[in-house]
């Protein structure tokens, strides 16, 4: 699968997730792209190279942060890479923070279920991926994430299957208050009142246009969740590229 638009795309900004990729190694070993989304100007890609298992973030074509394992023998192999955010996730834009987007987290590179390679990241991309990108499972048929390869960089080896698991954060009480605080100090924020009222549709599949603060927040995760879900529709279905980002479109209205 390859070409997936960003706008149809998974969002790994902003939360936690795991790629797990099931790979077969051919002797003489292998090389070539497991999944990557973005490019040259923002982007990652899980890859081997020269057999190497390799995790890499550009961001924005400043900085490149890098996990590396060792040479993998010819034989099944899983590859994983697993992210946990440090942040409180895009919830908090509703109390006028933006701290919750762009913090920093630890990756594991991990083959066979073992560690091979663990690195902090102070900070990630807060918003977007390059908008001109797409998502490639395979090979990548945009611009590169890293200089380590020329498109298309098909894997030579066979790729029985590839999951990515999504964790986003989710604002606790405790975290709302604090928000809620922070916000009336600024001045700019929602009142106790309102804030209280708000917090009552914590859950709740129903929200009301006119909420505020905890009310925003749990919009932005209804319409999030809703986005996964039609995401998954289209996929079920087979449909071609521009099939699926039809039905997506209709889905979520």
């Amino acid at each position: 699968m390859t070409s997936v638009p960003n706008g149809n795309a998974p969002s790994i900004l902003n939360r936690s997730y795991a790629f797990k990729a099931e790979i077969e190694v051919p002797q003489g070993g292998a090389e070539g792209m497991l999944v990557t989304q973005g490019g040259r100007f923002g982007g990652y890609g899980l890859y081997l190279l020269k057999s190497k298992p390799v995790f890499l973030w550009n961001l924005v074509d400043l900085k490149r942060i890098r996990w590396e394992g060792p040479e993998l023998a010819p034989g099944t192999h899983v590859v994983e890479f697993d992210f946990r955010y440090d942040g409180l996730g895009p919830g908090t834009l509703a109390f006028g923070n933006y701290s919750g987007i762009g913090q920093g987290g630890t990756g594991v590179l991990k083959v066979d279920g073992n560690e091979v390679a663990t690195q902090k990241m102070e900070h990630t991309l807060p918003f977007i991926l390059q908008f001109d990108e797409s998502m490639d499972i395979g090979s990548d048929t945009g611009s590169p994430v890293s200089d380590d390869y020329q498109i298309p960089f098909a894997f030579t080896g066979k790729l029985d299957r590839i999951a990515l698991t999504i964790d986003r954060p989710k604002l606790s009480p405790a975290d709302i208050k604090r928000l809620e605080e922070t916000a009336r100090a600024a001045g700019d924020g929602p009142s106790v009142q309102t804030a209280a009222s708000n917090a009552q549709t914590v859950g709740q599949a129903r929200v009301s246009g006119s909420d505020t603060g905890i009310g925003v927040a749990r919009k932005i995760e209804v319409q999030m969740d809703k986005l996964e879900t039609c995401r998954k529709h289209a996929l079920n279905q087979n449909l071609g590229l521009a099939e699926r980002a039809a039905f997506v479109r209709g889905c979520m209205q």
